[in-house]
């Protein structure tokens, strides 16, 4: 299971409870997208938050496109500007990639 990082900076107009609760509907809009296991949001500061999605595969991250998903995604971009957005794949992944480029 590969894991999608995004890390997300408040906007300084942003209220911190409209905000939590965007970046909750952000979350809840991931889980329900084929292949994510669990999306979890993290302040990770006053001014900001951590996001953490455990998708099956990393091109999951490449193919979040419901209408639900765009809103929120929209929603939480209204509030916070993403800063800081990372794939990290397991190592099994990791390794299969390594092969497939030796061949």
């Amino acid at each position: 299971m590969d894991i999608g990082f995004s890390r997300w900076e408040r906007r300084d107009e942003a209220d911190r409870n409209k905000l939590a609760l965007a970046a909750l509907e952000y979350c809840r809009a991931m889980r329900a997208e084929e292949g994510v296991g669990e999306a979890r949001f993290y302040w990770s500061g006053v001014d900001q938050l951590s996001v953490l999605a455990h998708v099956a595969t990393a091109d999951v991250l490449n193919r979040l496109a419901s209408p639900r998903f765009a809103r929120a995604s929209f929603g939480l971009a209204d509030l916070a500007r993403q800063t800081e957005s990372e794939v990290w794949l397991d190592a099994a992944t990791g390794e299969a990639m390594y092969h497939a480029a030796q061949e």
